[in-house]
């Protein structure tokens, strides 16, 4: 048997303290159970905070989630 992927894509905005201020599904997997599972635990994250000249500042970004299945 072969291996599939689902790859989602979020965009994700941090609060200069390190935290998941805003996220939006970018792309979907195509399943709505792994898109809500996806945002889910993207909220759950927490990250050292972004610096510019060593001050910390929110930054945005796009996640890549990969689901490799069996």
């Amino acid at each position: 048997q072969g291996m599939s992927q689902l790859v989602g894509v979020t965009r994700m905005c941090l609060t200069a303290g390190g935290s998941v201020q805003s996220l939006r599904l970018l792309k979907s997997t195509g399943f709505d159970d792994y898109d809500a599972v996806i945002l889910r635990k993207i909220r759950q994250w927490k990250y050292r905070p972004f610096k510019v000249n060593g001050k910390a500042v929110p930054v945005c970004t796009s996640v890549r989630i990969v689901y490799n299945q069996h």
